[in-house]
């Protein structure tokens, strides 16, 4: 998956990349003029079971009320009990947590602290 026009081949810039930056990663091109500059940044990947059903997740516990949308609409939270689980476990007091559908049932993941 890539946001590039059809006529960019994204071969380049992952090996523009090589082994400086460890995977799985996120990267962005920008073109310039007459040249494209390429950065990255690790990310985290999972799998969510059971499945949320839903491409972006947001969930946040403010240390009383948690909520949760989906694909930008609000859902009851229960639908992503695995993201919850995740969050709770890395982190011991208010979170956010942000699960984005890569590819299937992998998904890039972040949990921060509030």
């Amino acid at each position: 998956m890539h946001e590039f026009g059809d006529d960019v081949d994204p071969t380049p810039f992952a090996h523009a990349l090589g082994d400086d930056v460890a995977r799985p990663y996120r990267a962005l091109a920008v073109r310039r003029p007459g040249v494209w500059v390429v950065g990255a940044v690790a990310i985290d990947i999972g799998r969510l079971d059971p499945d949320p059903r839903g491409d972006e997740l947001e969930l946040t516990w403010n240390g009383s009320e948690i909520a949760l949308t989906v694909d930008a609409v609000p859902a009851e939270p229960r639908r992503a009990e695995a993201l919850e689980r995740l969050a709770r476990a890395r982190i011991s007091g208010p979170f956010a947590a942000h699960a984005h559908r890569v590819r299937g049932d992998l998904w890039e993941l972040s949990v921060l602290a509030l």
